[in-house]
């Protein structure tokens, strides 16, 4: 298992980002954390929690996680108690679930483009082929529909923080 980075500006070249997200999502997740607004309105993280929040980045369990950013499984159960470093791991989270779709929504011309291939090619059995380039092709629909949701959610909050005033 590698070691947890020392800043955020490791994450880049030292630790791996699951799920098929980039370094880049992850380090711009963890970096939002500490917009300017977001600091005047909550503590700052101490950098065992940037550690650890790192480590949750990038193990594939909590408890890989806390071992390693040094801690124990239990410290990292009191920090997902605490509402600033909850927050900051959400938001982290909701980055690299981001720049997953904007590459499954990259991937899904390929996918056309594939199961085109393979609906002109009546030679070849290729099941593997269609059920990959399918599965790449719905998720990407799924991900345009939850765009959708969200900019009608986003819409509707604006009518009701209008009506509010």
């Amino acid at each position: 298992m590698p070691s947890i980075p020392q800043s955020l500006s490791d994450l880049k070249t030292s630790v791996p980002v699951p799920s098929g997200a980039t370094t880049a999502a992850a380090t711009t997740a963890l970096s939002a954390t500490r917009l300017p607004g977001a600091a005047a309105k909550a503590k700052p993280l101490t950098a065992k929690q940037e550690l650890a929040l790192t480590a949750l980045m990038t193990a594939p369990t909590q408890e890989a996680a806390a071992k390693s950013a040094g801690i124990s499984t239990i410290t990292l159960w009191r920090y997902m108690k605490q509402a600033e470093f909850r927050d900051a791991y959400e938001a982290a989270r909701r980055e690299v679930a981001g720049e997953t779709v904007t590459e499954l929504q990259r991937s899904s011309l390929n996918a056309v483009k594939t199961l085109n291939a393979i609906s002109m090619n009546n030679e070849a059995a290729v099941t593997a082929r269609v059920s990959a380039a399918k599965a790449i092709l719905d998720m990407s629909f799924r991900a345009a529909e939850v765009a959708d949701f969200k900019a009608r959610l986003e819409s509707l909050e604006e009518v009701n923080r209008y009506l509010e005033d």
